[in-house]
């Protein structure tokens, strides 16, 4: 199985903070706060969800990497996701994930795109200080957004 094609142009944005940070002569990604993720992960069209998400062996959709995260992680965690298009249901119950396509300003035909709704159902937080940021950097999103979470939370979409 190939490896997952996963570039990362520079980030910056014009209109919104940079929450992560490219070093173009290096290629060295660091996180700018609140988001410091302890484990990265990978999605890519050419994976499979019995793989263990790591770069050689990402999965192959973004919920069941997000569903296993929220099972098994409490610490800060990243979701790489490749160029492609993923049509699914994302439902986030636990904050402190970021979930990252690598931006190509260059080619625009190398997109990921989520198409299918978002819903952010956070129950409760692992503290009391910037509890439950969740992240998504780079998608282009068809579907909608719905928040039904009873604690309170942060949304960053940056790039979408």
């Amino acid at each position: 199985m190939n490896a997952p094609i996963l570039t990362l142009p520079s980030l910056a944005s014009a209109s919104a903070p940079n929450l992560l940070n490219y070093n173009a002569s290096t290629k060295a990604v660091s996180y700018a706060a609140p988001f410091r993720p302890q484990y990265s992960y990978y999605v890519a069209k050419n994976g499979s969800d019995a793989n263990d998400g790591s770069y050689s062996r990402p999965w192959l959709t973004i919920q069941y990497a997000i569903s296993a995260i929220e099972a098994s992680e409490s610490d800060d965690c990243a979701i790489h996701v490749a160029f492609g298009e993923y049509t699914e249901n994302l439902t986030f119950t636990r904050g402190y994930i970021s979930l990252i396509s690598p931006l190509n300003t260059q080619d625009t035909s190398e997109i990921c795109k989520i198409t299918g709704n978002i819903s952010v159902a956070i129950v409760a937080g692992r503290d009391g200080l910037n509890t439950n940021t969740i992240l998504l950097q780079g998608f282009l999103v068809s579907g909608s957004v719905v928040d039904t979470s009873l604690s309170q939370h942060t949304l960053f979409l940056q790039d979408c």
